[in-house]
Order: C-alpha cells, then sequence, then structure tokens
C-alpha cells in the first residue's frame, strides 16, 4: 500500500521533492508512524560532502561531519553549509527516533563511509529493543 512508501523525487510533486524542508519533514513523520514489529527499509540515493570540523589539513576521520545534499543545497559559499543536512539527523531517526526493531539502510551515495558507525548503532539498538 502507498501508505506503506514514501518517496521523494525530482520528478514528484513540489512537496514531495528531496528539498531540505521537504526531507526534514516528511521523513521523521512518516517513520513516526511505525509500530515495535515492523521492519523499515531506507533506500537513499543521494551526494554526501564531508565537512572538516576543525582547522588545518587533519586527515583524522573525526575532524570531519558528514552531510546530506538536498536538492536545493544553496552554493553560495556563505549560505552552503545552512543548506546541508548532518548526516546525525538520520542517525538519530533511524537509531532513536522510530519504534520499528529491523532497520536496513541502503546507501547510494559518495562519502557514504561518513557515516561510520551506523552498523554498530543500529545493532546496539537492535539488542536494546530485543531486551
Amino acid at each position: 500500500p502507498t501508505s506503506q512508501l514514501l518517496q521523494l523525487n525530482q520528478r514528484a510533486a513540489k512537496n514531495l521533492q528531496p528539498t531540505k524542508a521537504n526531507l526534514l519533514r516528511e521523513v521523521p513523520a512518516f517513520l513516526s508512524k511505525t509500530k515495535p514489529a515492523d521492519s523499515v527499509i531506507v533506500f537513499l540515493s543521494t551526494h554526501f560532502v564531508q565537512l572538516q570540523s576543525s582547522a588545518g589539513d587533519s586527515t583524522d576521520p573525526g575532524d570531519y561531519r558528514t552531510c546530506l545534499l538536498p536538492s536545493d543545497v544553496d552554493p553560495d559559499p556563505t549560505r552552503l553549509v545552512d543548506s546541508l543536512i548532518d548526516i546525525q539527523w538520520l542517525r538519530d531517526l533511524l537509531c532513536r527516533d522510530i519504534q520499528a526493531r529491523r532497520v536496513v539502510l541502503i546507501l547510494d551515495a559518495c562519502h557514504s563511509g561518513g557515516i561510520q558507525g551506523f552498523p554498530a548503532t543500529l545493532a546496539a539498538r537492535a539488542v536494546s529493543a530485543s531486551t
């Protein structure tokens, strides 16, 4: 049923295009309807960017944060950061904010290595939900 599917894409109606406002509104609203016995599959095909958190030329992965680029990302350097979505938002949604015990995340994205910690977080969430 269509009530069990949320699809945001460039060819959809304006309120279902993958803009920052639509993603931040529609995805949590959809996932909030899950129940503990549900299985959730999230397929995300997008672009990620890694932003250096600290000054300098560090190669430490902890010095970077990964952000999702919504379709309305603003390339102007003075507004770019504010138009991105920090990956922590997705982590919180999938690991803390929904009731479903089974969550599968499929990514088709550059810099997807920036989501390190997701599998362990999801696994820990599954263990705590089943006990």
